[in-house]
């Protein structure tokens, strides 16, 4: 890295080595109260789908290993900022961790691409998951989206670890002629195509929410504020990523050189929007462990969730709210198909099936769910099949089955 001119040099400040002012604290209490929120709902969201659901899926498994860089993010700065004069002014930081510093920006560099990458991919697996209803067009331009984040964080990187040949010059201040790419330029344009891609991410979602909802599946009110919300959440993270953006361009073109400074901003600012994305892309899964262990936050009641509990309709009531019948009369329940349930494929399962003898027009199916019989889930372009059950409910004489 080149050395910052003399007469910049000679308008800094006296040092202050002994007791400077730094930014520290702050980073600390924000790292810390991120990785412990991302870590609990994280853990909500693996134990939902892994036990609840049982609907573990690739989406879960990139949010994972998106999870590993964050940490390794989070650490990384908390180290700098201890050691390595990050959140102080470069004035009042020792010559002699410069290096190391600089070493700390290029880890961070790495971690945050790695972290970045692998959450829009998760949440890009979630919205494909949930486009089982959307046209074969809508899920090709999902697949292309995925396509285009995977490939713009391979190149993110290897330009990262290709900007200086020999890479050990990106540490190495020195006044001497370098070979290196224009920083600046590369940071502007991974920040403004990063940005581009959370708002895009987050976009998709929101265009299957809307496409979903119709007369038969709409939600509560308390169901409504928490998709705003989680959306909310997601422009959030995107408005960090911009801020990110303008933190990283300032770092790279300030006048007086101050970098320890602005790694502090850009690193506390790029925390933001990971944590922010983690938990956009979590909260969704975490509907089903809130339904059942916390019903009044979501409206729902316990006896709902627990078939041990309730009437005999209850436990064998298709679960969900929104029932109501397709064009060839077969039960539906949209429900599913919203954002904070599983995808269609989740229902595959054999369910029992509610007796109701106030109805009168039967249900066309047979009297026992055999494997192989095709359930009709709404507009689901892939029709879901039941599974073989040994306790399938049988037709009582007068009854009709729904």
């Amino acid at each position: 890295m080149k050395a910052p001119p003399l007469d910049v040099i000679q308008t800094w400040p006296r040092p202050q080595f002994d007791a400077p002012f730094t930014n520290a604290p702050v980073g600390t209490a924000v790292s810390i109260f991120l990785m412990v929120v991302v870590t609990i709902i994280l853990g909500i969201r693996i134990y939902t789908r892994k036990y609840i659901t049982r609907g573990f899926g690739p989406d879960d498994i990139l949010i994972i290993f998106a999870y590993i860089p964050c940490l390794g993010f989070s650490i990384n700065g908390l180290i700098a900022q201890k050691h390595y004069g990050w959140g102080k002014d470069l004035w009042n930081v020792h010559p002699t961790v410069y290096n190391s510093a600089l070493q700390s920006a290029f880890a961070a560099y790495n971690l945050f691409g790695a972290a970045t990458t692998l959450i829009k991919l998760s949440m890009l697996a979630l919205t494909y998951r949930l486009a089982c209803t959307a046209s074969k067009t809508f899920q090709r331009i999902i697949i292309g989206c995925m396509i285009l984040v995977g490939a713009n964080g391979v190149c993110f990187l290897l330009v990262t670890w290709l900007q200086c040949r020999p890479l050990h010059l990106y540490w190495t201040i020195s006044y001497e002629e370098q070979n290196c790419i224009d920083e600046a330029a590369h940071l502007l344009a991974a920040g403004t195509i990063n940005t581009v891609t959370d708002l895009l991410v987050v976009v998709l979602p929101l265009v299957i929410f809307i496409r979903l909802q119709g007369p038969n599946s709409k939600l509560s009110k308390r169901q409504i504020v928490i998709v705003n919300i989680l959306f909310a959440a997601g422009f959030f993270a995107t408005i960090a990523g911009a801020i990110r953006t303008y933190v990283t361009w300032r770092m790279t073109s300030a006048d007086d050189f101050n970098i320890t400074y602005w790694f502090w901003l850009t690193w506390l600012s790029s925390m933001i929007e990971i944590y922010v994305g983690i938990i956009a892309a979590s909260v969704p899964a975490t509907k089903p462990f809130m339904a059942r262990y916390v019903p009044a936050l979501l409206g729902a009641s316990r006896s709902t969730d627990n078939p041990s509990r309730g009437s005999r309709t209850d436990r064998y009531a298709l679960p969900g709210a929104n029932r109501s019948r397709t064009k060839n009369g077969y039960v539906r329940d949209d429900s599913y198909d919203l954002p904070f349930y599983e995808s269609a494929s989740t229902v595959s399962k054999a369910v029992p099936m509610t007796y109701n003898s106030r109805k009168t027009d039967p249900l066309p199916m047979p009297n026992r769910l055999e494997e192989g019989f095709e359930f009709e889930f709404g507009k689901c372009a892939c029709s879901c099949q039941c599974h073989a059950t040994t306790q399938s409910p049988t037709r009582p004489p007068g009854v009709k089955l729904y």
